[in-house]
């Protein structure tokens, strides 16, 4: 572990390297010095380094192309980078933020201006590292149980949804609410099968194993890139990969690996229970995802799939619009306390923090470790006013 955190100050006029150093130093930063572009590239790849001020006119490779440089290196994704600059347009700033620095610091500069713009940068820094090691070890613990996973059917399947569940809490609510959907239907289509539900609950399997970058981007939905889409369309393939190495699991891992097939084009699955369970997953995935984009209108949302129903098979259309009518009368919304929470309750109103930032989204479905996150995070003197829940009325207790 490093003693100092430390700064890459890159310019090629060596007393602004200076004047930086003899700011920076007396505050407890370790400074490695770059007099041009490639060589501050160099030094980055030969160093820990967790920040860059980084002067914009250099001769050669100006201060725009090392960022976009640095940028395309995954490593160096999130590493802050300061440009320290005289320029003072707003088409200027605009090209740095498009080539990816994260703040800038004009010249001549102020010292406590400087100071205060790299603390806080470092912090993100710090926070960002915190969560990159979770993440791994994360992924390690994957691998880890990967192989433990082949004992037993029941513990290979729970272990697998609390991976999710850790990983991916996002995909984790989806597949939980596509879980409760697929037990509806099963039941209206007397579809006396177990593994329909487990094929369900584990249909997203597969995202926990996207590069960050990418699953950064599905869990706060900002578009994909051609190459990042392609990623994401992968998941189903990856998921039956994974599950099909496990004993029994064998049917649920190849209707998985077709969850996203247009059943309207030719397509031939030779297992019938496979075809059934692969077309009702496609059925349910699809009515989520079009749920979403309706902000929670079910009924918009299944309209959407009536306009492309040639994708469906009808019976199974049929008993979704049925179940969607009649569930409308099953529910209520309720004001309860955090300690009052059931797993299965489905979130009303956005949840914020002291500083207004989103803390859980509404329309998530409540699990026992989403309520303990929850109510440890008041324990340490957050208030939250009021939890409002939409939550299932049993038919006997009418």
């Amino acid at each position: 572990m490093k003693d100092k955190p430390v700064i890459l100050v890159v310019d090629d006029q060596i007393q602004n390297i200076e004047l930086l150093e003899a700011n920076l130093v007396p505050q407890g930063y370790e400074i490695i010095k770059a007099a041009k572009g490639e060589e501050a590239l160099e030094k980055l790849n030969s160093n820990q380094i967790d920040l860059i001020l980084l002067d914009v006119m250099m001769p050669g490779m100006d201060g725009f192309e090392v960022t976009r440089m640095i940028r395309q290196d995954s490593k160096h994704r999130l590493l802050p980078i300061i440009m320290v600059t005289a320029l003072r347009e707003t088409e200027d700033r605009v090209k740095g933020i498009e080539a990816g620095c994260d703040d800038f610091i004009s010249k001549p500069f102020d010292k406590i201006e400087l100071l205060a713009r790299v603390r806080s940068l470092l912090k993100v820094k710090a926070y960002n590292d915190l969560m990159s090691n979770y993440r791994n070890e994360l992924k390690a613990e994957v691998t880890k149980l990967t192989g433990i996973m082949q004992k037993t059917l029941q513990g290979s399947i729970k272990m697998l949804v609390d991976i999710l569940a850790l990983i991916n809490p996002k995909a984790f609510n989806t597949a939980q609410l596509a879980r409760k959907l697929m037990r509806s239907l099963c039941e209206r289509l007397k579809i006396d099968d177990g593994e329909y539900e487990i094929a369900a609950m584990l249909s997203h399997i597969g995202l926990s194993t996207l590069p960050s970058d990418v699953f950064d981007k599905y869990r706060t939905n900002k578009t994909f890139n051609r190459k990042e889409l392609l990623m994401f369309k992968s998941h189903p393939a990856i998921a039956q990969k994974l599950i099909g190495n496990i004993p029994r699991l064998e049917d649920i891992a190849q209707a998985i690996g077709c969850q996203t097939i247009d059943f309207s084009k030719t397509i031939v699955i030779k297992n019938k229970r496979v075809a059934s369970m692969a077309r009702m997953l496609k059925l349910i995935l699809d009515f989520l995802a079009a749920e979403k984009k309706h902000a929670g209108n079910a009924l918009d949302a299944l309209a959407d799939l009536q306009w492309e129903k040639s994708k469906y098979d009808p019976e199974m259309l049929e008993a979704l619009e049925v179940e969607l009518i009649n569930a409308g009368k099953n529910f209520i919304i309720r004001e309860i306390s955090p300690q009052d929470i059931m797993p299965g309750m489905i979130l009303v109103n956005n949840i914020f923090d002291e500083h207004n930032k989103l803390l859980i989204q509404e329309g998530v479905e409540f699990t026992e470790i989403l309520k303990m996150r929850l109510i440890n995070y008041l324990k340490i003197g957050r208030k939250i006013l009021k939890i409002r829940v939409l939550t299932h009325i049993d038919p006997k207790q009418k």
